[in-house]
């Protein structure tokens, strides 16, 4: 219905404009003067008195119409006469075009933040050992998209053995996600995975369950939660987290839409070679995403 009521919008705005340009026009090639002119003096037209009796009767009736502000519905009897027959054919064609699946699931036509986390109360420190990330404690919560994007990656088998304990495989069960504001978010140590590859999340879709795989089995239960840029080849590292998210998880609990993608871009910009050194770690350390 939004989308309807744009089109219509932009519609008559089209109308009044081509309305208005045919106006003048028949003004000009007439060479005969309309009192009620178009060009309007503080919200009110320049010249009050009535349009000439020699005037175009249709000329008049858009004079009356631009000078009178006369209502849509009057207005609209007049458009036909001036509207070009195919621009309607079009927007009416676009008006009746199907919305795309994921328009149903959320509004993705700006950016929306939200807390991602739900069900249980949760609690994250304000540090992280080694780099900059999460790990928010809260058991058995469920875990949510924070903004609309797609699931560019998951692991859904618990590959972890404490005797070896692969770099490669302490993130248990993972999500990925690519935001629309171009920001990557990482979940691991999840006790189960409710998305798949490619699918589309609005912010609040339930993605996760906060769990204890990876060596979270023999830590805690507790999901490790990471904000990074995106790269364009498979690595971990920088996966894991590039920037503090303590402050957007904040910021989120209490409704507010504050953004990291500024955050990221700056780092992005102080450390461009970011994602190729951590795709030479990555793959010297394991071939699949590293956990927090």
């Amino acid at each position: 219905q939004d989308i309807r009521h744009f089109m219509v919008d932009i519609c008559r705005k089209i109308i009044f404009k081509t309305c208005r340009q045919s106006f003048e026009a028949k003004i000009a090639r007439s060479k005969k003067r309309v009192a009620c002119s178009p060009k309007l003096l503080n919200g009110r037209p320049s010249n009050p008195e009535p349009c000439d009796e020699g005037a175009n009767r249709a000329t008049a009736n858009i004079a009356n119409a631009i000078c009178g502000r006369r209502s849509l519905k009057n207005f609209d009897m007049t458009y036909n006469h001036f509207m070009n027959k195919k621009i309607v054919a079009v927007i009416l064609l676009l008006m009746m075009l199907p919305q795309p699946a994921y328009a149903l699931e959320g509004d993705h036509s700006s950016t929306n933040y939200v807390f991602p986390f739900s069900k249980i109360p949760v609690t994250y420190p304000r540090d992280h050992i080694g780099y900059p990330a999460a790990d928010v404690e809260g058991c058995y919560a469920r875990v949510l998209a924070p903004t609309a994007g797609i699931v560019t990656q998951r692991h859904i088998r618990d590959k972890w053995v404490k005797e070896v304990d692969a770099p490669g495989t302490r993130g248990g069960k993972t999500v990925t996600i690519v935001g629309d504001d171009n920001v990557r978010y990482f979940f691991s140590h999840l006790g189960r995975v409710k998305v798949r590859v490619g699918q589309r999340v609005a912010p609040g879709d339930w993605i996760g369950v906060m769990g204890s795989s990876g060596n979270a089995r023999v830590t805690r239960c507790h999901t490790h939660f990471g904000i990074s840029r995106i790269c364009p080849l498979a690595e971990a590292y920088l996966l894991q987290g590039e920037i503090w998210p303590q402050q957007y998880l904040d910021a989120w609990r209490e409704g507010k839409q504050l953004s990291p993608r500024r955050e990221v871009a700056k780092n992005a910009n102080s450390d461009p070679q970011g994602c190729i050194r951590s795709r030479a770690d990555s793959r010297a350390a394991s071939p699949r995403s590293v956990g927090g």
